[in-house]
């Protein structure tokens, strides 16, 4: 985990240190770079599977909505869905639900409004499922679980819109961005 921290941020450091560099007309190379950008979107994400957080079998929900912004030269996510479903036991409430976030930096290659953007990033994920007798909370139980996330996310800028794909060690997705690159 430290090595890949360690490469990220050596990484991070590169790619800011060549965004410095002017061409002869005092235009930016379109290379690599940090994206200052902010933009708002939806996405949704497909778990690879449950990974034994489900206690019950197979009821913990396994596509989660998301919503993504862009802000300055961060990539942020989160999502969540929680629901009812049919409990085994008469009387008794059972509540399902999935939730996650990402955060990393947010980097171009290409011109603004025209461009490939990668976010390499990190975060979590938890599953929880909780059972309630009627208005008595005596009887609760619930049971909570979750797992650390580190993937990528890459997207196609064209103008104002930005449609990116993200897969990471636990889940995998698509988004739709709506944004305006500082950059220009």
């Amino acid at each position: 985990m430290k090595k890949i921290l360690f490469t990220l941020g050596l990484l991070l450091v590169v790619m800011t240190a060549n965004s410095q560099s002017l061409s002869d007309d005092h235009e930016r190379r379109p290379w690599i770079c940090l994206n200052s950008s902010f933009g708002i979107g939806a996405g949704v994400s497909r778990l690879y599977g449950d990974f034994g957080l489900n206690d019950g079998g197979g009821r913990i929900p396994l596509v989660v909505p998301e919503l993504e912004f862009n802000v300055w030269y961060a990539y942020v996510a989160i999502g969540a869905i929680r629901h009812k479903v049919a409990s085994p036991y008469p009387g008794v409430d059972e509540k399902v639900g999935t939730s996650l976030w990402k955060l990393g930096p947010l980097l171009r290659v290409g011109a603004p409004n025209h461009c490939v953007t990668l976010a390499p990033y990190i975060g979590g994920m938890g599953c929880s499922s909780s059972w309630d007798v009627g208005t008595e909370t005596i009887a609760a139980r619930s049971h909570r679980d979750s797992r650390f996330l580190f993937g990528v996310r890459v997207g196609l800028t064209r103008k104002c819109f930005e449609c990116a794909v993200h897969v990471s060690n636990s889940e995998c997705g698509l988004s739709l961005m709506l944004k305006i690159d500082e950059d220009e």
